[in-house]
């Protein structure tokens, strides 16, 4: 359960030894549960079609990122740069009050795994920094993380990261009409078993419509000794694709009563890679892009 709005941001402004989170939750979370309304009245033709002519710039907005990180700026102030970029664009943050989360951009830095909150915490220079833009345009949503190197990121992060990009890229190979959705997962495991890497379980990629996140879910793992079965694409669906990679093989913990901030259980560095996919009747379509 949540905690009560009041200890959520006492306990969040001691994280971040600003108090910046109050003002984004008052400024953007009602305004964008009108917007995720209003994206869900659309029409599923509408959606896509917005979705292919934005999706590109939000790719474009992470690759903007890239000299901010080697210059080392901290979780905030990559942040600020988003929301400017947003404000910009007539897009909003859409994780400011999704099921309460606080914040618009989390940035979790090399054993935080996805949804840590940003900080003015320098980021360090061997860092494998993920960022993840959750955006909302007038008519669809978007979505995309991208984990970047630091100036000084070592030989195995460095590994690690190359790797999560070609798993990425067998792992929408499969996409088309009619192909089973945990195919994707298979060709995944593949690059990650082949590279002595493991899949993070507890988290997952997911389709995307009306609502930002649809069922079916799309894991980043094979299952073992289970022949291909379940659902099946269709042609018009767009996937948010997502590697999710590890050291070893651990749980991903939880920080915090908010639940809302994963890490790796052994404090060992994880990398997160997602694009957004459209299936079409031949394949598929790159809706957002490689960011490096």
């Amino acid at each position: 359960m949540l905690p009560t709005m009041k200890r959520l941001f006492n306990s969040l402004h001691a994280l971040t030894g600003r108090p910046r989170v109050r003002p984004l939750w008052d400024r953007y979370a009602a305004g964008n549960q009108r917007l995720a309304k209003s994206i869900a009245r659309r029409s599923a033709a509408e959606r896509l079609k917005d979705q292919r002519e934005q999706a590109p710039e939000a790719s474009r907005l992470l690759r903007s990122l890239a000299p901010l990180i080697i210059q080392g700026a901290n979780g905030l102030e990559i942040q600020e740069h988003l929301l400017n970029a947003y404000l910009e664009r007539g897009w909003r943050p859409m994780l400011v009050g999704y099921h309460g989360y606080p914040a618009a951009v989390p940035v979790s830095v090399n054993y935080g795994v996805g949804g840590v909150i940003p900080t003015d915490k320098p980021i360090p220079e061997a860092a494998l920094v993920k960022v993840e833009l959750i955006a909302g345009t007038p008519v669809s949503h978007l979505a995309q993380t991208w984990t970047f190197a630091g100036r000084n990121a070592t030989p195995l992060q460095l590994f690690m990261l190359d790797k999560a990009r070609l798993a990425l890229r067998k792992g929408i190979e499969p996409v088309r009409h009619g192909a089973r959705i945990d195919t994707i997962g298979d060709a995944i495991s593949k690059v990650l078993d082949e590279n002595d890497l493991f899949p993070i379980r507890e988290l997952c990629g997911y389709t995307m419509g009306a609502q930002r996140v649809e069922e079916p879910q799309i894991l980043g793992y094979g299952l073992r000794g289970i022949p291909s079965r379940g659902t099946c694409m269709e042609a018009g669906q767009v996937l948010n694709i997502q590697v999710l990679a590890q050291r070893a093989q651990v749980r991903t913990r939880v920080r915090g009563e908010e639940g809302f901030q994963y890490y790796t259980g052994d404090r060992g560095d994880a990398v997160v890679l997602s694009v957004m996919v459209e299936v079409t009747e031949t394949g598929h379509r790159l809706l957002t892009e490689f960011v490096d």
